[in-house]
């Protein structure tokens, strides 16, 4: 049996206290392609009309530090982010957290997305989970919080799609991974299920939970699980 947690928008690194309890992501570079959804999808349900113009929103959050400026500069001028822009972003938030204590091991998924091992130390007391929230909070600020979550949209859910259950069937249909008659409702009936009861074996679904293309597109789109 396991757990999972179920994101918005910006994957799993927008979770990272989540992430750290249940082995989730902290967010390589497939092409951008066409998909036919299986509803038709308005611009209204996308949070934007092309990668380009989503990185000129983040471009324009205040606060941002030099290296995210420079970042979204750039991926706004290239239509995406760069490999080596995400792992100095990964770099300098690993290096924070080993700064302040925290032993943390990662593992690259199948879309270049970063996932904490299973060596990672467990967090086993509230207040334990408090100073994680707060220090890779901290940690990201400036590096991996803001261009992680968008790397990771761009990995697994260039098509922008608002609903999380569509960008996961896109992804998996791009990957070569369709489930025949299996759409986004199917998919949130089974995620549904699991959370009403709190934990998941893996024969609760129709996908198959040791395909690591099929859970890096879960994760990428802010589905994380983890098994006991």
């Amino acid at each position: 049996m396991g757990g999972i947690a179920m994101g918005g928008m910006k994957c799993a690194i927008c979770a990272t206290a989540i992430s750290m309890l249940l082995g989730l992501t902290a967010c390589g570079s497939p092409p951008v392609t066409t998909l036919t959804p299986v509803t038709p999808v308005t611009s209204a349900d996308r949070y934007a009309d092309s990668l380009v113009d989503f990185f000129k929103q983040e471009l324009a959050l205040p606060n941002l530090s030099e290296f995210e400026q420079a970042v979204f500069t750039r991926a706004v001028q290239t239509g995406k982010i760069s490999q080596a822009n995400y792992e100095e972003a990964q770099r300098q938030f690993n290096q924070c957290l080993e700064d302040v204590g925290w032993n943390v091991t990662w593992m690259k998924g199948a879309d270049g997305v970063y996932v904490f091992a299973d060596s990672t130390p467990e967090i086993d007391s509230q207040a334990a989970v408090d100073q994680w929230i707060a220090d890779s909070d901290r940690c990201g600020t400036g590096s991996l919080n803001e261009i992680g979550a968008s790397y990771c949209i761009q990995q697994d859910n260039p098509w922008l799609y608002k609903d999380e259950y569509l960008a996961v069937i896109a992804c998996w249909d791009r990957a070569g991974k369709t489930i025949p008659s299996y759409g986004p409702a199917d998919l949130k009936r089974e995620m549904d299920a699991t959370l009403a009861q709190g934990y998941y074996v893996p024969s609760d679904y129709s996908f198959d939970t040791s395909d690591q293309v099929v859970m890096a597109c879960l994760r990428g789109n802010g589905f994380g699980f983890s098994v006991d």
